[in-house]
């Protein structure tokens, strides 16, 4: 899912601020997507809850904010929450792929090309769902992941290969197949290739933390 990029706002522009409310709402209608989107980004479910509820908190403490680019901070929120726990720079790029006995089973069997994707390092699969389901590109995902643009053409090419090589998915296809996964609804299902299925547990599940409302 693409989304405009968060601006603050000017003293020339009056603009309606996003209140706690306005990201309680995001929160709440995206849920789904948003969780999908922790557990892409940290390939552990409960890392994947402490992303959903850090972003949230972190939301609702922000102010001076367009109320119209309030979606794009929750998602970005998600993401740079998600660097912070994984800190695949400091950790170091190992360029190897896990066992997936490893790696938590958030997704069932039928959801292959997203268990490689999960199984791969944190750097790895970071820029793949940064540059192939948000569209970040290479200077932006190095300036957030705080690594050099060589370490995102590499991790992004080793990583994209390793799919190809599992899956037979090409890089423009695991893009569509990331986002219809992300937004899970009824066109999405229809993008995504037979063996995509959702899992029916462990994906749907949602935080267990307070009630915005």
């Amino acid at each position: 899912m693409v989304h405009e990029e968060p601006e603050m706002l000017r003293v020339d522009q009056p603009s309606r601020y996003a209140t706690v409310a306005d990201f309680c709402h995001i929160f709440d209608e995206e849920m789904d997507s948003l969780y999908r989107l922790s557990q892409l980004l940290t390939a552990q479910c409960e890392k994947a809850e402490r992303c959903f509820l850090s972003a949230l908190e972190e939301c609702i403490g922000m102010q001076f904010i367009f109320q119209e680019y309030a979606q794009s901070w929750a998602w970005r929120s998600i993401i740079t929450n998600a660097i912070g726990l994984t800190n695949p720079c400091i950790q170091g790029h190992r360029g190897e792929i896990q066992a997936s006995r490893d790696i938590e089973p958030v997704v069932s069997d039928g959801n292959q090309m997203i268990a490689h994707i999960l199984a791969l390092d944190d750097l790895q699969r970071l820029v793949v769902v940064m540059s192939g389901c948000e569209r970040y590109g290479d200077q932006e995902c190095a300036v957030m992941l705080r690594c050099s643009h060589k370490d995102v053409r590499k991790a992004r090419a080793e990583a994209f290969r390793h799919i190809e090589t599992t899956c037979g998915i090409q890089e423009k296809k695991c893009s569509t197949v990331l986002r219809a996964w992300i937004a899970m609804d009824s066109n999405g299902l229809r993008c995504m290739a037979a063996g995509f299925e959702p899992a029916s547990t462990g994906l749907n599940r949602v935080p267990s933390g307070e009630d915005c409302s």
